[in-house]
């Protein structure tokens, strides 16, 4: 018996639903072909160390254990382990060697092997004073590494915390003080909140009577104060030669480091929020220009958000990167400046539950093609990114536990 199709219609939907599939399936192969941007995921984390220019971060767990991850692997096997039972974060100098607190001793790595050792400061004593330290290492943190490449040291004294610095002629550890007045960062100082300038070698903190900058080396010590500047939040400049600064009235200003002198730049605020990290992001307008160089930093906007603001260094306005009732914060800029990334949330302020938020990136130099979404977590925390590393050209963050980097193309 001969059978005839009856339904003429529904194999012609068929065949257009298929070669509709087809085509959809094409047309994201292509997409992904041309993407400007490849995720690859370089293993568990919860938190990075990274230092511009270098090649490889440094990522830690919640057990205190660290890792090195070149950002050319594609996995987290590509690394080596920094040894157990490290004191705090670690941290990089402008050449790559990593300085960690391990026992009574900072421990120096360079490509995977030890490289030296530095003896903690266990007594200190003033000369011409008579006073005498007696330092247990369990209260020592590692604050850092300076402009020089050299370990700061944050005592945490029976009187309060003090900064211990390296004389590097004499090769001995300095109690940062200048005559009998030390400085002393506020108690529960948190790790946002103790500043190490790029460009020199000085350090700041909220005091007693303002944000304090100390300024050392060569055998000297200058402590130059914003007077009653009591912002939870400061910024150096990129050369290290001013520390920004909300004012006392209001405005950001600069404690010009040389001069002595607390003068007006902008508009504005240095935004912050107890429930994120507070980051600032520095970028030329003009390359090679320094009065061009401008500052992204979250301000607060008439209706309480975070906005990312560009501000001029030298003065002459600011302007908002972007609006809305959300929050915009972490900004962080390519070497070159042409790229933004930086993180949007909306969080009730009376909750203490970590933000939701997502990533995003942004290509200056076509704002109008709009920001890309990267990817979303569960923030709140120092350490996750994003932040550029080596040429510019990637991009790293943690989300979901993972360590994602995202390589940028170069279009």
């Amino acid at each position: 018996m001969e059978v005839h199709d009856n339904q003429p219609g529904k194999n012609a939907m068929r065949r257009f639903l298929t070669c509709l599939a087809l085509g959809i399936l094409v047309a994201v192969v292509w997409w992904l072909a041309r993407a400007p941007f490849v995720v690859a995921d370089l293993g568990p984390g919860t938190h990075l160390v990274t230092r511009p220019n270098l090649e490889f971060v440094l990522v830690g767990n919640a057990a205190g254990e660290w890792r090195v991850v070149s950002r050319e692997g594609d996995s987290g096997a590509d690394g080596f382990a920094l040894p157990p039972g490290l004191r705090g974060w670690p941290a990089l100098d402008s050449k790559g060697d990593i300085y960690a607190l391990h026992e009574e001793k900072i421990i120096c790595l360079r490509d995977g092997a030890f490289l030296k050792s530095v003896e903690l400061p266990k007594k200190s004593k003033e000369e011409g004073s008579g006073r005498l330290w007696s330092i247990d290492a369990e209260d020592m943190k590692l604050a850092g590494v300076d402009a020089a490449d050299q370990p700061v040291l944050m005592w945490l004294s029976p009187e309060g915390p003090r900064l211990f610095v390296r004389d590097v002629e004499k090769e001995t550890w300095q109690l940062l003080a200048v005559g009998d007045d030390e400085a002393q960062p506020a108690p529960g100082l948190k790790r946002d909140q103790l500043l190490l300038a790029p460009g020199r070698r000085a350090v700041a903190f909220p005091g007693s009577d303002g944000w304090e900058a100390w300024v050392y080396g060569s055998g000297t010590v200058t402590r130059r104060v914003a007077e009653e500047c009591r912002g939870l939040q400061a910024a150096f400049s990129p050369t290290g030669d001013a520390l920004i600064v909300d004012g006392k009235v209001k405005g950001l200003w600069r404690l010009e480091l040389e001069e002595e002198t607390l003068r007006f730049m902008a508009e504005g605020n240095l935004g912050h929020h107890d429930r994120i990290p507070f980051s600032v992001a520095f970028r030329e307008l003009e390359p090679g220009k320094e009065s061009s160089v401008v500052m992204a930093a979250p301000q607060r906007d008439l209706h309480g958000y975070l906005q990312i603001f560009q501000t001029h260094l030298s003065g002459g306005g600011r302007w908002s990167l972007g609006g809305g009732a959300v929050h915009h914060y972490a900004p962080a800029f390519s070497v070159d400046g042409s790229l933004l990334s930086y993180v949007q949330a909306d969080f009730d302020d009376s909750s203490s539950d970590a933000p939701f938020e997502d990533i995003y990136l942004m290509n200056l130099a076509a704002p109008q093609r709009g920001a890309m979404h990267l990817a979303s977590r569960r923030g709140g925390r120092p350490g996750q990114g994003p932040v550029f590393v080596g040429d510019g050209h990637a991009l790293v963050y943690i989300a979901g536990g993972r360590v994602k980097e995202v390589k940028l193309a170069d279009d």
